[in-house]
């Protein structure tokens, strides 16, 4: 083998390498929802107090958790190979699922969106980069203990780009980690929580349609009330 050749070979590798640890950090959440169900379920047994309705439900979450799995493997599959494809049903499911999860952490949302847009091109992968997003959301409240949680998204149409902005109040990040937050493997989080993949994947996503992202910490005023966090815009082109 040549010396290009083995050079090919490494860069194969490394992106092999990438690309697992991207999906295992996609695939960490659904399959902590999926084990703690089924925990639960087999101890319901033991205690004999599982009844039909709790079944059913149990059964429903890990069917959508596993379902979820399914998609995030064909995004990237769509990604890896540059595929064009229409995923309305797709996002539809995946924005299901990552409400869900906002829910579930007690969060407000609250969403404004230009009623003529319609986003269809790359709309699984910008799924995909909201629920990155937010998932650091959900972390950053849990580290800094915060009651009060919110998330803001605004998604309007500017000239030839979609603008979507997003804003929390989790108190932001230092200079340093602001300046690091898109480095594969940097993380400030507990090592538990996460790889330092989430970012990185969120600039690949957005750098493969052909758009751009800009994060900063950010102080403003919600119902008279000042909140710190971070704010992220996103554009991305129309066509």
């Amino acid at each position: 083998m040549s010396k290009k050749e083995k050079v090919i070979e490494q860069n194969k590798l490394i992106a092999m390498n990438e690309l697992l640890l991207n999906i295992g950090h996609q695939y960490r959440q659904p399959l902590s929802s999926i084990s703690i169900t089924a925990s639960s379920m087999i101890m319901q047994t033991e205690y004999d107090i599982l009844n039909k309705k709790e079944i059913i439900s149990s059964c429903e979450r890990i069917v959508k958790s596993t379902q979820y799995l399914s998609h995030v493997l064909d995004s990237f599959d769509n990604f890896i190979n540059n595929k064009d494809v229409d995923h309305k049903n797709n996002t539809k499911f995946l924005s299901e699922i990552i409400f869900e999860l906002i829910k579930k952490k007690d969060i407000q949302i609250k969403i404004k969106i230009d009623k003529e847009i319609k986003i269809k091109k790359y709309s699984s992968q910008i799924t995909q980069v909201l629920g990155n997003i937010f998932q650091n959301s959900i972390d950053a409240f849990e580290d800094m203990k915060i009651i009060d949680k919110y998330i803001f998204v605004n998604v309007n149409k500017k000239k030839r780009f979609y603008i979507i902005k997003i804003k929390d109040n989790a108190q932001g990040v230092d200079k340093k980690s602001l300046s690091r937050i898109f480095e594969p493997y940097y993380t400030t989080k507990h090592r538990e929580k996460g790889k330092g993949l989430g970012m990185d994947t969120v600039y690949r996503y957005i750098k493969y349609m052909g758009g751009t992202i800009n994060i900063k910490n950010h102080i403003y005023t919600y119902n008279e009330n000042e909140y710190k966090g971070l704010k992220i815009t996103i554009k991305v082109p129309l066509k």
